[in-house]
């Protein structure tokens, strides 16, 4: 073999070689996108299976929830009924009658409440309050019967319990002060309606009231007073 020869053959196999090696760097690059194509994926199966199994987990909880939000439901729809119904429609026309119904001790901290609330006002302006001013008088009155935001029922037994709990809420807006009230009227076993005195009124017993300064027991009153 010629010396020319010999050089053209080793160029041939340089050449060879390296297209050999060219191939084996494409082969390998390919695999390497390859792989990460399947790591991209197994990775992105796996958010979509947690995603799944979270999505799965929710779905259970909002089921539990539902179910008491059923239970709920059909508790507040009696309470609702109660509510609309021409029992205590009745109720809050007779109450909103009867200022009388509201204790004295409750109308007094109203008034406690007001001074309260002026005299920290004028302390606040640097004003000197004055011993001999004239005391304030607060007049309590329940709002209208039409309205059925102050009255409510806060049992829902419907008379089972022999009584009917109710938060009531009564207000003077010149002296810009309510106070609240927890009353209960005893109820018939035989129809669930509302007991009566011997000349007919609705029979109701404060048990609680509330100024501002939190919840206080209501003291014994005359039976003229109470009902």
């Amino acid at each position: 073999m010629s010396f020319r020869e010999d050089v053209f053959s080793k160029i041939m196999t340089y050449i060879t070689v390296a297209v050999l090696l060219g191939a084996m760097l494409a082969e390998a690059f390919v695999i390497y996108r390859e792989r990460n194509v399947r790591e991209e994926t197994q990775g992105k199966l796996d958010e979509a299976q947690e995603s799944i199994q979270e999505l799965s987990q929710t779905c259970r909880n909002m089921e539990e929830d539902i179910a008491v939000l059923c239970e709920y439901k059909e508790f507040w729809e009696n309470r609702v009924i109660l509510a609309d119904g021409e029992q205590l429609a009745l109720l809050r026309k007779n109450l909103h009658a009867r200022t009388s119904l509201i204790p004295e001790e409750a109308v007094v901290a109203a008034a406690l409440a007001v001074e309260e609330r002026l005299r920290e006002k004028e302390e606040d302006a640097g004003i000197e309050r004055q011993e001999e001013e004239e005391e304030i008088k607060v007049h309590l009155t329940f709002p209208d019967s039409e309205n059925r935001e102050w009255l409510r029922v806060l049992n829902d037994q419907e008379g089972t319990e022999g009584f009917w709990l109710l938060y009531a809420k009564a207000a003077d807006e010149r002296q810009d002060v309510y106070v609240e009230f927890l009353y209960e009227v005893p109820l018939h076993t035989a129809d669930g309606k509302p007991e009566r005195d011997e000349i007919g009124r609705i029979i109701w017993n404060c048990i609680a009231y509330n100024a501002g300064a939190g919840w206080q027991a209501c003291e014994p009153e005359e039976d003229e007073n109470q009902q």
